[in-house]
Formats: C-alpha cells, structure tokens, sequence
C-alpha cells in the first residue's frame, strides 16, 4: 500500500492516489482519515465494508466521477468535486447505514446527484447540487435522513425528466419506506421543484418526514409536496416565484396530503 499511516491504532491519516485508491480503502482503521491525492478518480466502490468508527475521504483535491456504497457503513465524503461526466447517479448508496456526505460539489451528472435505496442513518449537509438534468437527491425506501444546509441550483426541467432538489418514494415491493426524514434550511434557486414525494406505485405512506426552514426561488408549482405522508411536518418555509412561469400554473406553494399547511410563505406572481 502506497497510502502512508500516519498514527497507530484506531486512527490516523493515510494518502490515497487514482492506482490506490481500492486498497486504501480496504485497509483503513477505523476512525481514520484518507486524504485523496490530486486526480482524477473515474470511479470508487466502497462495498462490503464496514469499519468500527467513521472513516473519512477527504476529497478536495481530487475530481470524482462517480462514488459506490454498497453494504457500507461507517464512512463520511467530504469536500470533493463528485460526479462531472456522470451518466446516471453520482453518488450511489445501496443497502448502506450510517454515511455522510458534507461539502461537496456534485454536479453535471445525469439523473441525481445522490441516490440511497435501502438505507438508513444518512447525513447529507453542506453540499451544492448544481448544471444538472435531474434531482439532487433521491431518497428510495430510506430512513433516518439528515438533510441541511444544501444548495440546489442550475437543474432544468424538461419534457423528459423533472428536476427536484430532493424527491423520495418507496420502490414498490420493499419492506421499507421512506420514514425519519428531516429535511431543514436547504436553499434551491432555477427551473426545478423543491422537496417532494411521489408514489412510485406503491400506496404506503411516507411517515415522519420533516420539511422546514427552506427556501425555493422558481418557476413551478411545487415547493413542496408531501402527499402520501403521515406523522409529516411542513412549516416555515418559504417560496419565491422567478419571472417567465407558465402563465396556467400557480405560483409555487406547499403542500401537504393535498392541503396547504399554514406557516409558509408562497410564491406570487412578480
């Protein structure tokens, strides 16, 4: 292992580079530190690997094309430039617990900045979702979710495909949905929709998901929209509508099992 250990023990810090990366990664004490080198890192899978303490990447040097978690736990990104060039999903959490994603810059990928299925005890803070056709994040049958203090800006929506700054469903057929969520003083600004949920197909409610302390800048409809939710908060929110909306569509508003919650500010039309 090229990586130098800098402490003993349960902690320490150790370099990784684009030829290393996967034993790294593999060799890592837990509660360490892995600092990635400068590089370009096309692609890094963490799976089947779960250390005793958090371990964290610390990216800022290095330009991330897509990063996997599968089976994972105990691990924290931060500071990197994740998902240039993309195609799908720059941040891919699968069947993982107990990760964080803070600081990032995830953008130009294709369809979500980040997705979880079957997970749980995520933090998700601090990050910019930015020059993208899709989400910036998409929580699938997930629970225990921490989301603040993110940036959503620059996704479009199309004809083809929607833009949310956050969207979550329970994929059909999963034992577990989508519950213990909080989503809280987030900040979205473009052609896009803020904080929502949307059936997938699938008719269990969400439950426990929190949506407060955001504000959204835009031309659609949905700040946001909890509509198949029990035990859900929407409050202190705040919607501002950008010139050129349809002229058909009302001006952005919150929405909660198809009722407008009290304690947010809804968008008008300039």
């Amino acid at each position: 292992m090229i990586g130098l250990i800098l402490a003993a023990g349960l902690s320490g810090t150790s370099a990784a580079t684009p030829a290393n990366i996967e034993a790294v990664l593999a060799t890592a004490p837990a509660g360490s530190t892995i600092v990635l080198s400068a590089g370009t890192y096309p692609r890094i899978t963490i799976y089947n690997l779960a250390p005793g303490a958090p371990v964290t990447i610390d990216a800022r040097a290095a330009k991330i094309g897509v990063i996997a978690f599968s089976n994972a736990s105990n691990w924290t990104v931060q500071n990197g430039d994740i998902g240039a060039g993309a195609k799908y999903v720059a941040v891919q959490v699968i069947g993982s617990d107990h990760l964080a994603f803070k600081d990032n810059n995830i953008h130009d990928y294709g369809t979500a900045g980040i997705t979880t299925l079957d997970s749980h005890d995520i933090t998700i803070s601090g990050n910019t979702f930015a020059r993208s056709g899709g989400d910036g994040v998409d929580l699938v049958s997930t629970q225990g979710v921490v989301e603040t203090g993110n940036t959503c800006q620059e996704l479009t929506y199309t004809a083809d495909v929607h833009s949310d700054c956050t969207q979550m469903w329970n994929k059909p057929g999963d034992p577990q949905i989508v519950s213990n969520v909080l989503i809280s003083g987030n900040r979205a600004s473009g052609h896009m929709q803020g904080w929502d949920n949307f059936g997938a197909g699938d008719p269990r409610p969400m439950e426990n998901v929190i949506i407060t302390d955001n504000v959204i800048s835009t031309d659609m409809t949905w700040a946001g929209n909890l509509s198949n939710c029990r035990h859900c908060k929407m409050k202190g929110n705040s919607a501002h509508t950008l010139p050129g909306m349809h002229p058909g569509w009302r001006p952005p508003s919150w929405v909660l099992n198809d009722d407008e919650p009290g304690g947010n500010v809804k968008g008008e039309r300039p």
